[in-house]
């Protein structure tokens, strides 16, 4: 482990300051799924394999499993916001590309059900989890993973530069 690890039962004002994290994760999880999203971004049961996508709100109706690499393409102003009301499944070796200048920091997954990274994943974003994100051994996030009840990390890397 390299970096900061806090847990509830560690001493004043850790369990504050969790509390506080916590609440504001919710509000963030809130307002990134109150963004309207667009007719034409309306992904149904759509994956993103392959795709290339530019900065907007992309919803889904229920459960997305991502089971291909994919592209986020945009300036370092770009923000995506990927609606997700069940869970969020990306497969092992799964590889989110940004290009253009597009940065971690302005892709927002809202996830209502479970978010589980396959093995040698390689994400971008920050997770926003109803529930709990699953990390799998040798997955790696670029960003940041917050959920309401757990994050599960087996060796691991999440870099938030």
């Amino acid at each position: 482990m390299t970096g900061d690890l806090y847990a509830a039962d560690y001493t004043a004002p850790t369990p504050s300051n969790l509390d506080t994290a916590i609440t504001n994760m919710g509000t963030a999880y809130t307002t990134a799924n109150g963004e309207a999203c667009p007719a034409a971004n309306n992904e149904g049961t759509t994956a993103l394999n392959g795709q290339t996508l530019a900065p907007g709100v992309y919803c889904w109706t229920s459960d997305l499993a991502i089971t291909g690499s994919f592209t986020l393409s945009g300036s370092s102003s770009g923000v995506w916001v990927f609606q997700v009301p069940g869970t969020l499944t990306v497969s092992s070796g799964v590889i989110v590309t940004l290009s253009g200048g597009a940065t971690y920091n302005n892709v927002f997954w809202v996830v209502g059900g479970q978010t589980t990274i396959g093995t040698t994943a390689s994400f971008k974003g920050i997770i926003l989890d109803y529930t709990s994100i699953a990390m799998q051994t040798g997955a790696t996030l670029t960003g940041r993973a917050l959920a309401q009840a757990a994050v599960t990390l087996d060796a691991n890397t999440i870099t938030a530069p």
